[in-house]
């Protein structure tokens, strides 16, 4: 159906260089945002919440005041098209979705909470879930606006999905919240810079790092060490431990311990443990996780030397993200 000029809905506007304004659509936008949610959410078993929580994210933007002004201030470009917190006059729009949340959901707190509470925040920041989210959203001019909203949203949004998808049991709910806050956020951010610049988008794309890739380039690396290594019993042993460790990669993933002597090899056997267990498993990434500060950094530069700078992300407190070179 061909939509008029009044009936279209906007999520951001940018300016390009020729002075003409280019729209994205807010129906596009949130259906967008919804389905990169739940394939982040899948990785932990909350597609469905994930889904949920990126499709009404900003169900607020359907407020006639925020599309007035949208459109008004449309002078603005790049970040400046997304406009909450921008102004004094900036029209609060992230509170919508959650009000929609505990209504449709009446029969289950922990689901209100798990899905309300990630889109109220995804502009703030995360918030404790107790008096001040409940004084946000019983607020009656907030309800009222919700109320006033609603016949403008697409039914099919406000329905999203059968709710019996929704039963799956989680039992740490605040670690839960705080991973499809993550998810949101970053396919909020994901859409809307493939909307504002899409050649950033793509260059970020492009980057991707492919775990076989780096598989390959840690075996040749080993295979090296062996070769120039002296024959002695405990380069013997090494080269063993190394064998037996990377026969058990094809295991289920789970909780595994590898018990061997300072000088056995541990650093880089458990790695490639860790890059061919996530192959097999279809597994997206390998977190590397040690005690100290001087062990990380230590670990880390053997890490950077082996797969190059781009392939590892070196996190603790000791990094000044500012002095860091800009990561896609």
């Amino acid at each position: 159906m061909k939509r008029n000029k009044q009936s279209i809905f906007i999520g951001h506007i940018l300016r390009k260089d020729d002075g003409n304004f280019v729209e994205h659509l807010l129906d596009d936008h949130l259906y967008s945002v919804a389905e990169l949610t739940e394939k982040f959410c899948e990785k932990f078993g909350a597609g469905t919440f994930g889904y949920l929580i990126g499709l009404w994210h900003d169900l607020g933007k359907f407020k006639l005041e925020f599309q007035e002004r949208i459109r008004i201030r449309s002078g603005h470009i790049g970040e400046e098209a997304h406009l909450e917190g921008k102004t004094a006059k900036s029209v609060k729009h992230s509170v919508s979705g959650a009000i929609h949340c505990f209504n449709k959901f009446k029969q289950s707190d922990i689901i209100k909470k798990l899905i309300c509470l990630p889109m109220l925040c995804h502009h703030s920041g995360l918030k404790n879930f107790g008096i001040d989210v409940d004084i946000q959203l019983n607020e009656e001019r907030e309800i009222l606006a919700l109320s006033e909203t609603t016949p403008h949203i697409p039914q099919e949004i406000l329905d999203g999905i059968d709710l019996k998808q929704l039963g799956k049991s989680f039992k740490d709910h605040s670690l839960l919240i705080r991973m499809l806050f993550s998810a949101l956020i970053d396919a909020d951010r994901l859409d809307t810079e493939r909307f504002m610049d899409p050649a950033k988008f793509k260059e970020r794309y492009s980057k991707t790092i492919i775990l076989q890739d780096l598989n390959i380039k840690l075996d040749k690396h080993l295979k090296n060490i062996q070769k120039q290594a002296d024959t002695t019993k405990v380069n013997s042993i090494r080269k063993r431990i190394l064998e037996e460790v990377q026969s058990k990669t094809n295991l289920k993933p789970g909780f595994y311990t590898l018990t061997v002597p300072t000088g056995g090899g541990k650093t880089l056997t458990s790695l490639s443990f860790a890059l061919k267990h996530c192959i097999t498993n279809k597994m997206d990434r390998v977190i590397y996780g040690v005690p100290y500060l001087s062990i990380i950094e230590q670990t880390t530069d053997v890490f950077k030397k082996i797969l190059g700078e781009d392939s590892v992300l070196e996190h603790h407190s000791g990094i000044d993200i500012s002095k860091e070179k800009k990561i896609l």
